[in-house]
């Protein structure tokens, strides 16, 4: 039983590994990487897509957490699109946007050391391309089958990859390249 376990453990760390290879780093080191899950999910919570590079995050747990405490502090000051979380080890960023009669919600677990430039406008891009992926109506008629948005992980690793790549490593990019990156990513 110990050894399925062990078996287990390193399977898990592979899989991390080549997650993090994909995002053009050696290391399993998270300080390095910054952000730990990217959830976009719908206003109760439910989430459409994970992207997850640190697997201990549950986000069944903590989409649904995080969209009562949204919808808290909305209720609260009565407009609220954008929150931040910061808790002894990590951040979490909430973005909220309506499209037609449906909002969608994006959240960001990132550790604490991570350079957090522009997000709104990340998270925001973000969503954008899933609503252009998948439009609300289909969004709304949508049967609970999470492969359905399978193939939309890896242009949000990609997305994420590339954030990181401009902040973290020293790559950002002057008006002409973020307008260039906007064009593109407009026209996908």
């Amino acid at each position: 039983m110990k050894s399925s376990n062990l078996n287990n453990k390193m399977l898990k760390t592979d899989l991390q590994q080549k997650k993090y290879e994909k995002a053009g780093l050696s290391s399993l080191d998270s300080t390095k990487f910054g952000v730990r899950a990217v959830v976009i999910s719908n206003k109760s919570g439910l989430p459409f897509i994970t992207l997850k590079l640190d697997e201990s995050v549950n986000e069944n747990i903590m989409v649904p957490f995080l969209s009562a405490i949204h919808t808290f502090c909305e209720n609260l000051v009565s407009v609220s699109q954008e929150l931040t979380f910061h808790t002894a080890d990590f951040d979490i960023y909430v973005f909220v946007k309506s499209y037609s009669n449906m909002e969608l919600m994006i959240f960001a677990l990132m550790d604490q050391e991570m350079k957090k430039i522009n997000l709104r406008d990340e998270a925001e891009s973000a969503l954008d391309v899933f609503v252009r992926n998948y439009p609300v109506d289909m969004l709304q008629d949508w049967d609970g089958n999470l492969e359905y948005f399978k193939a939309f992980e890896e242009k949000l690793q990609t997305q994420v990859t590339e954030y990181l790549q401009r902040t973290q490593f020293g790559k950002l990019t002057g008006m002409r390249d973020r307008l260039k990156l906007l064009w593109s990513r407009l026209f996908q």
